[in-house]
């Protein structure tokens, strides 16, 4: 049946029952896989058998799964059901380090490949919420063992930062100690940042080892940002930054490397939509956090003139990018509307501030 239409769920369902019921060989799968691929490396049954069988034949199958990905991937660096398969074993058998260095040599190839980009978000945010779970529960267990014995808060350290890695199931703090090596050991302008760059963000404990994981992210998207302007996947995968577990809200906004980012770009192509948008949602992210901080300050003049400025610079970049973009015309003036409210909020506050003095 299968030969007569390889997308037959139901025949690779009773395939799959019939192995895994007489405990067969899976090992002879490889070969009749191996076949299909080659005629249709896009069958989505077929992925799914592979990675049934990949699953039940444990780590040693690991290897062998990633070099079939990465074998379709010759034949199309997009091809959403390798990539699929490859965070599946990914995640299975830890293999973190390794897809890090497969991913940024796919960037490396084709900046523009959206795809390789997505498995580098994946990797980035998988592995941090992990790490931020994993020191959460640790740093718990060491104030509980302190307060029993001591009766005193404890002060406590926390595993490595991850490098971009994974952390496995098992062994994770030693797991996490070689990635960041490996890290260490990346080629010059893929490492962190120096210590008074601008992007760098004040902080105690998880917080700091957060902003620095993000620092060097920022690094990175810049060089990517740098070969290629207007390529969509690298200002996307910045955006995400700032979606990711640990980021304080609005941290868009204390991120000036952004700003001179932007300045780069568009000094380099001018009028380049997607980096008069990142600057519009830096300036609208900056107002965000003056409003913050008006609410939080008795004296709020100078807080709302800050909101007034960035809301200002905000409209002013976003009629840019109607202009350079006019087929999102419609999100533009939804994003004015939002834009106007803070400058209606800031004048009100600023024309009321005299009187309450």
């Amino acid at each position: 049946m299968i030969g007569f239409n390889q997308a037959d769920y139901t025949a690779w369902q009773y395939r799959w029952l019939c192995l895994d019921a007489l405990g067969s060989d899976l090992q002879h799968e490889y070969d009749f896989t191996d076949c299909i691929m080659e005629n249709n490396a896009k069958n989505y049954q077929l992925w799914n058998h592979r990675r049934k069988c990949a699953l039940r034949m444990g780590v040693s199958a690991a290897e062998v799964e990633m070099n079939f990905a990465a074998d379709a991937l010759l034949e199309d660096e997009k091809n959403y059901h390798a990539w699929a398969h490859r965070q599946a074993i990914v995640q299975a058998f830890g293999l973190w380090s390794s897809e890090v260095e497969f991913v940024n040599g796919m960037i490396d190839k084709d900046v523009r490949n959206n795809s390789a980009w997505n498995q580098r978000a994946f990797l980035l945010k998988v592995t941090l919420s992990a790490w931020l779970h994993l020191n959460g529960q640790q740093q718990q267990q060491q104030q509980g063992q302190q307060q029993q014995q001591t009766g005193e808060t404890p002060s406590h350290g926390s595993l490595p930062p991850p490098a971009l890695i994974g952390i496995p199931s098992e062994s994770l703090a030693a797991a996490a100690a070689a990635a960041l090596t490996a890290w260490d050991q990346q080629p010059d302008g893929e490492g962190p940042p120096p210590e008074n760059s601008p992007a760098v963000i004040e902080g105690e404990g998880l917080q700091a080892e957060v902003a620095a994981i993000l620092n060097r992210e920022l690094v990175y998207a810049a060089t990517q940002v740098q070969r290629a302007p207007r390529n969509e996947s690298a200002w996307n995968y910045l955006t995400g930054l700032f979606s990711l577990d640990g980021c304080r809200p609005h941290e868009l906004g204390r991120q000036t490397a952004v700003h001179t980012m932007c300045a780069e770009a568009l000094a380099d192509c001018p009028s380049c939509p997607l980096a008069l948008s990142m600057l519009t949602e830096f300036y609208m992210s900056v107002a965000a956090l003056a409003v913050d901080a008006a609410a939080a300050r008795a004296e709020t003049a100078t807080a709302w003139a800050a909101v007034r400025d960035a809301a200002t610079a905000a409209q002013h970049t976003l009629t840019q990018l109607a202009a350079a973009d006019p087929i999102r015309n419609m999100l533009y003036v939804w994003k004015g509307q939002e834009i106007a409210q803070l400058m209606a909020a800031a004048e009100s506050a600023l024309s009321a501030a005299p009187q309450a003095q």
